[in-house]
């Protein structure tokens, strides 16, 4: 887990070395794949919310006690396997299908942090905003500077998905 906990302690230092620069945050990438063959595709950019502390020099886990660990939260958009666009051939009676018809894109948000006991643990929470603010979270792996892990499926059709999310600097 350590391998996590540097990569997103280094995620957070580039967010705030670019804070004051006209494209601030960082640009994520999300993937899913699942049983069913529907493969999703989402973009956007990630900004630091810092980590919040109230009275730490109460118990830890006291009613005084306030900590929430900083976090890389986006809103991104997402397309789809599944959301085909039909549009014409030249010079033929035939339409062609355009897979991820961005038309037709949703919008999820992404709250990347550590566990709030166990900062060496990450945890990725996935909102999908277009469908009523539903949320899961997984614990992700981290290889080769990438986070995977499995989650909540994209529809009714699979059991699980597995993710992959990337980072731009």
């Amino acid at each position: 887990m350590t391998q996590c906990k540097d990569l997103f302690d280094n995620l957070v230092s580039l967010v705030e070395d670019r804070s004051n620069k006209p494209a601030s945050g960082i640009a994520c990438t999300l993937s899913s794949n699942q049983s069913d063959g529907i493969v999703s595709y989402a973009t956007g950019r990630l900004q630091l919310i810092p980590a919040v502390t109230a009275n730490p020099n109460a118990p830890s886990e006291g009613p005084a006690f306030l900590h929430q660990p900083a976090r890389l939260e986006g809103e991104l958009e997402q397309v789809f396997s599944d959301r085909v666009r039909m549009t014409p051939v030249p010079g033929s009676d035939f339409s062609g299908q355009n897979l991820f018809d961005a038309q037709k894109a949703d919008r999820l948000k992404i709250s990347i942090t550590t566990e709030k006991f166990d900062d060496e643990k990450l945890l990725v929470t996935i909102t999908w905003l277009t469908w009523g603010e539903t949320s899961f979270t997984f614990s992700p792996q981290c290889v080769g500077g990438l986070l995977i892990g499995m989650g909540d499926p994209v529809g009714r059709n699979a059991l699980q998905a597995f993710y992959t999310i990337s980072f731009r600097y």
